[in-house]
């Protein structure tokens, strides 16, 4: 294994030749890093929603998307950059999550009130009977 200011010179020279492969490889080397920082970061109740490798993937994407605009010149510093990419991740997954089942929340609201309304159109359809409150 390559010492880490090794690593960092040759994400470097990749970068320079533009040379993906090698930045993909470099940066697919922290995977299981993120998956067990993910799995420790996500919220119990989302953890039957979604996988942790899934926020993985998207983080490695936005990962090899962004390297050129990493400036830093240690591995802690590409650690700190990738977690932060992570949690990020992580938050639009759960606040995306939230959103659907508000959505879904939402909806079930709709479908009772349409309900309620065929209810009472029935109801009103079936005439007024002023003798039984009606």
């Amino acid at each position: 294994m390559a010492e880490p200011g090794d690593l960092i010179g040759r994400l470097r020279r990749a970068l320079e030749r533009g040379d993906a492969q090698v930045q993909g490889e470099i940066l697919h080397g922290y995977r299981r890093w993120l998956e067990v920082l993910a799995r420790m970061q996500m919220e119990t109740r989302f953890q039957a929603k979604f996988d942790a490798s899934d926020v993985v993937q998207q983080t490695l994407l936005e990962a090899h998307r962004d390297l050129p605009a990493f400036r830093g010149t240690t591995e802690a510093e590409l650690l700190a950059w990738l977690r932060k990419i992570l949690a990020h991740a992580l938050a639009h997954e759960e606040i995306a999550r939230k959103m659907d089942r508000g959505v879904g929340a939402v909806r079930m609201l709709w479908v009772r009130a349409l309900a309620r309304l065929r209810e009472i159109a029935g109801e009103l359809e079936g005439g007024w009977d002023a003798s039984a409150g009606r």
